[in-house]
């Protein structure tokens, strides 16, 4: 006998065919055996019975019954031979039963795993979906990438074109650099010998200021007005390297001097320089500037300085000419930072100070309290003021 098993993704429908086909054939082919049996039976039963019925004799009657009783050892026998067979299909049937519990347990295994599969089979759809998601932002990110890679390309394009124009120029800078280093060779050139200039000029200064420690001994023997005012010109051209010539535009003729009237009178004369002579002691003073007395504020001035005749020095400004002078519209004129001050009236000493090395520098001086005068508050007996110009 062959089996028919049939392994389907639907578990009930594979064990419904399955019994269905192995039970409705035992019982049909039990059910044809015993309807025949029983039509025969039946057949030979209503024979006789007519026959009976019909007056027939012993003989025939015993034949008929023999006949009967042959049909019916013949359906005992089948019978026999049937109920072997039902026998036989009920034991095929429990093995079918016992199969089909087999099956029904691996049907119930396949669905727990056909389950599983639709879980994993939902997860994966899920993930898909995702991956599809991600997929569709991923190509937006490579698109808009994409438009950033062309843009950079252009840039990049821009930039080489700029770097073979930047390239040229570098060129012509580079021409026109070695140019300028070859200048400042010649340059360094000329500031050599400067500098080598400056070196001599150095030892002229040095013998510029013997000379004028000579005029100012020269000046401090000279008695009368004419000769002095010649030797602090003297002094001038030897301290500044300039030749000047000293116009008067102001003076006190021995009066008190008047702030308004000197500012409306010498205010805006420049250069200049003045010359004081103290009344007590007779010491004589002065300084110079290139700077006006205009306005009320500090100035610098690389070119001022201030001297004593009496002591025979003059005071450099420091080098950065810082606070040379001070201009104030109610007072004379101020050296520095108080160095020498000439007030509205210069017979009254309360208005005058001298302030040695407040600003201005005096080389070598043993009492820098008295540089200038004996009197740090003195009365001046003389105060003339001088345009210097150059000749």
């Amino acid at each position: 006998m062959t089996e028919n098993v049939n392994y389907s993704l639907d578990p009930d429908k594979s064990k419904n065919e399955t019994t269905a086909e192995d039970s409705g054939s035992s019982k049909m082919k039990l059910i044809i055996f015993i309807a025949v049996g029983v039509v025969l039976l039946g057949s030979t039963l209503g024979l006789l019975i007519s026959r009976i019925s019909a007056g027939m004799d012993n003989d025939d009657l015993s034949d008929e019954l023999t006949k009967s009783k042959s049909k019916v050892s013949d359906l005992t026998a089948k019978n026999t031979l049937l109920t072997k067979q039902v026998e036989a299909l009920t034991a095929e049937n429990a093995e079918y039963k016992h199969r089909n519990e087999e099956l029904e347990v691996r049907n119930k295994e396949l669905t727990e795993d056909n389950e599983d599969l639709s879980r994993q089979l939902e997860l994966k759809e899920v993930q898909i979906r995702k991956l599809n998601a991600a997929n569709v932002e991923l190509i937006a990110k490579i698109d808009a990438l994409n438009r950033k890679i062309e843009v950079m390309l252009d840039q990049m394009k821009e930039l080489r074109d700029y770097a073979e124009e930047l390239y040229t120029d570098t060129r012509l800078i580079v021409g026109i650099l070695n140019q300028e280093l070859n200048r400042n060779q010649a340059l360094q050139k000329a500031i050599d010998s400067l500098e080598d200039q400056l070196e001599e000029q150095g030892k002229l200064i040095g013998q510029k200021e013997l000379k004028i420690q000579k005029l100012t001994e020269d000046l401090l023997a000279e008695k009368i007005l004419g000769g002095r005012t010649w030797l602090v010109n003297e002094i001038l051209t030897s301290v500044t390297g300039k030749r000047l010539q000293l116009n008067p535009v102001y003076n006190n003729t021995g009066a008190t001097c008047d702030a308004k009237k000197f500012h409306d009178a010498a205010g805006s004369k420049k250069p200049n320089m003045f010359i004081a002579t103290e009344r007590a002691t007779g010491a004589i003073f002065g300084g110079y500037t290139s700077q006006d007395w205009t306005g009320s504020e500090s100035k610098n001035d690389l070119a001022a300085f201030t001297f004593s005749v009496s002591n025979r020095l003059s005071c450099k400004v420091p080098k950065d000419g810082i606070n040379a002078i001070k201009t104030d519209q109610t007072k004379i004129l101020t050296f520095g930072t108080n160095d020498i001050v000439i007030g509205d009236s210069c017979v009254i000493g309360a208005n005058n100070i001298i302030n040695l090395n407040a600003t201005y520098i005096c080389p070598n001086v043993t009492s820098p309290k008295y540089f200038y005068t004996e009197n740090t508050k003195p009365q001046l007996e003389k105060f003339e003021f001088y345009e210097a110009l150059v000749i």
